[in-house]
């Protein structure tokens, strides 16, 4: 199995130009993109020549995206979703009854614009890569997360942030 980055967004709410720079300079192998695109699936998709996969967010009133899909990534099965049908601008026992019951180990999620990253003690990973557009939280610059795929098929997580491409390290 060949080395893959997968390039996780959310929250791009219609405006895609730091979008296109992540793309543009992280050059991911796969797109996920966890909900409110507001309309700019396919324009999201003409960006990225490899596969692109998204889901509705409540922003997306029009869209006939799923609400939650599973995908195999190496040896991990990855639960993604929006997260507002989850409560998890409250806490995430919700989203993670919902990844365990569809048999994922990792959950990918959106909504709160707040980034997150949590290992937990059980063997689950909960990712929020925040919004690509309109930030929250303590920092207040848009953010993405990275998965990186080894030879193994195992993952590894980050998020990082829209500064950090000046010095991005492939």
């Amino acid at each position: 199995m060949t080395k893959e980055r997968i390039l996780v967004v959310s929250d791009s709410h219609g405006y895609t130009e730091y979008l296109k720079d992540v793309i543009e300079k992280v050059e991911p192998d796969m797109l996920i993109h966890c909900g409110d695109t507001e309309g700019q699936d396919d324009y999201i998709s003409s960006l990225f020549l490899g596969p692109s996969y998204f889901v509705r967010g409540n922003c997306d009133r029009l869209s006939q995206k799923d609400l939650k899909m599973c995908l195999t990534v190496g040896n991990h099965k990855v639960m993604i979703t929006h997260g507002h049908l989850y409560g998890v601008g409250f806490d995430l026992q919700q989203l993670e009854y919902a990844a365990e019951e569809m048999g994922a180990d990792v959950v990918l999620f959106g909504h709160t614009h707040v980034p997150l990253l949590i290992k937990e003690s059980d063997g689950m990973v909960v990712m929020n890569p925040g919004s690509i557009s309109k930030p929250r939280g303590q920092r207040m610059e848009p953010s993405y997360g990275i998965i990186m795929v080894d030879e193994e098929g195992e993952l590894s997580y980050s998020i990082r942030y829209l500064s950090d491409l000046t010095n991005f390290a492939k």
